[in-house]
């Protein structure tokens, strides 16, 4: 992910920002939509998912520091995330961005959004791996 990618994921953030709520329960209802199962992992009452969507917005706003994804990762931990839930939970949240960004979603906000959401699977997978491998 580079700098201009960063700034455009950012910028979308401080757009979404007065709606970060709507924007949590549109993704909530879509994840419900698409995978039930799943979108109990993210809370059904919609709070704990408003705060899990949040800590993932403040990932993306301190870029490159990886000590908050892998903070992410391990509070993930207990709940029954697989490596197909990470794709779905992404197109998801494309589909939030384009619904709630409207025509601000351009092509160039989705190229960015996918890089981070590339480089926070990696990290959280990463993280996931690392605390597995100390536990055993």
């Amino acid at each position: 992910m580079d700098s201009n990618q960063l700034d455009v994921v950012s910028l979308a953030l401080k757009q979404i920002g007065h709606s970060s709520n709507a924007a949590a329960k549109c993704f909530l209802v879509r994840l419900a939509q698409v995978d039930p199962a799943l979108s109990r992992v993210f809370g059904g009452a919609g709070t704990l998912a408003c705060a899990r969507l949040r800590l993932l917005a403040r990932a993306a706003e301190v870029g490159k520091d990886a000590a908050v994804l892998r903070k992410l990762a391990r509070r993930w931990r207990p709940f029954p995330i697989g490596y197909r839930d990470y794709a779905t939970v992404g197109a998801v949240m494309l589909w939030t961005l384009r619904e709630v960004m409207g025509a601000g979603f351009t092509l160039k906000a989705r190229d960015a959004w996918l890089s981070f959401f590339r480089r926070v699977v990696l990290l959280l997978r990463g993280a996931a791996r690392t605390d597995l491998q100390h536990a055993a």
